[in-house]
């Protein structure tokens, strides 16, 4: 037969991480937090255990400006600095976007995100062409 699993939407760190309030990294055991009593943290402030989802999660909900906030600090790899652009696209800021996808459709090691970044520049560069006409 077939098996009907519940399907839910989000879970609760993803709905947390688009709403804005990132909680405690549910994974982390809590010997791993604390050294006796102690809470240990360490991370610094703002610390997010994977920047590029939430980036993305961020540009998909509409909220660009705070993942250009989360991934401007994480710029390592193609998949942050994909993401980044996107945000920055999103933000108006195309002449930025440009660059950083120019850079990423270059960049031989980026993969699939060499092939977006490609598409994304070839529409910017598409749109900027129709407004220098008129």
């Amino acid at each position: 037969g077939q098996s009907t699993g519940t399907i839910t939407g989000l879970d609760a760190s993803m709905r947390a991480a688009i709403s804005g309030d990132i909680g405690p990294l549910d994974h982390v055991s809590d010997s791993s937090r604390r050294r006796g009593d102690e809470a240990v943290s360490l991370e610094e402030e703002g610390y997010v255990a994977d920047p590029i989802h939430l980036g993305k999660l961020l540009v998909r909900a509409g909220r660009p400006a705070e993942a250009v906030e989360v991934l401007k600090r994480n710029q390592t790899g193609a998949g942050a600095r994909y993401w980044l652009a996107r945000a920055l696209q999103d933000l108006g800021r195309e002449t930025e976007a440009i660059a950083l996808f120019r850079l990423i459709a270059d960049d031989g090691t980026a993969g699939v995100y060499s092939r977006h970044a490609a598409q994304n520049l070839e529409f910017l560069e598409f749109k900027a062409s129709l407004e220098k006409k008129h």
